[in-house]
């Protein structure tokens, strides 16, 4: 039991290293909001800013933020003109989190399924991104805690 322990922080340990050399997290950021219509929830957005280390193609798939889960289709990537990302460029990576009051129609939305974090999040936050067909995963350690924004 004690060997099979000692592998998998080695392994955590070494997907973790790995990760660092594909981008550098400049600034990552949490803003919670309330929405201005009846109904409409409050939740918290979460954004990373990236500056990429490397040419080869990067796509974040997963985000997890404590018990929160975000599959591929709620994290999204925005970059300047749509061209091919190379290394220098910065990415900001978002995911909100939200919150429906319990009598909102919004409820029967589809909400992804909770998908466990597979290395210990080490930190506030983790990501998940692919790189070469081979998943890899990388800490937010801390967000920087934007003033709330209220909608209306």
């Amino acid at each position: 039991m004690k060997r099979i322990t000692v592998i998998l922080f080695l392994v955590s340990l070494i997907c973790h290293v790995d990760a660092q050399k594909y981008f550098r997290i400049i600034d990552a950021t949490s803003m919670s909001w309330s929405g201005g219509m009846a109904q409409s929830g409050t939740g918290i957005t979460y954004s990373v800013k990236i500056v990429l280390l490397t040419n080869q193609k990067i796509t974040f798939n997963d985000f997890w933020v404590g018990k929160e889960y975000g599959n591929p289709e709620m994290v999204s990537v925005s970059y300047a003109d749509g061209r091919a990302l190379r290394k220098g460029d910065t990415v900001i990576a978002n995911f909100t989190v939200h919150h429906y009051p319990p009598q909102s129609q919004m409820l029967n939305m589809p909400m992804p399924a909770y998908k466990s974090p597979p290395i210990p999040i080490k930190g506030d936050a983790l990501l998940g991104f692919t790189v070469h067909k081979a998943t890899r995963y990388r800490s937010v350690t801390k967000f920087k805690e934007l003033p709330s924004k209220k909608y209306q």
